[in-house]
């Protein structure tokens, strides 16, 4: 049977990071499977990948995917809890866990 893709848990151990974007952390990928990445993304680009390489495009590819629907549901639900909570008292905000920087 051929293999189509890498699984994309296969870089979850090393190839994940999470980074701080201003109130929020951020799956992104490690500096060496970024460089992995665009490594890949070149020789598809000059059709040289192999075989083996085009199944590791692929999950890498599909890892990206996920986390770009993550992190944007992140941000989502970020905004909303802010504004749930933007005409609150700091009251209700500590009730809740929120940081009053957060809502002000």
């Amino acid at each position: 049977m051929i293999q189509l893709m890498v699984q994309p848990s296969h870089f979850m151990s090393s190839g994940i990071k999470l980074n701080k974007s201003g109130d929020l952390y951020l799956f992104r990928f490690t500096d060496e499977l970024q460089n992995r990445l665009e490594n890949l993304l070149e020789k598809k680009k000059a059709d040289v990948l192999t075989e083996e390489e085009q199944t590791e495009l692929a999950g890498i590819s599909e890892l990206s995917r996920i986390f770009t629907l993550i992190n944007a549901q992140l941000a989502m639900m970020k905004s909303m809890m802010i504004s749930l909570f933007k005409n609150h008292d700091n009251y209700g905000c500590k009730a809740v866990g929120i940081p009053h920087n957060l809502i002000h």
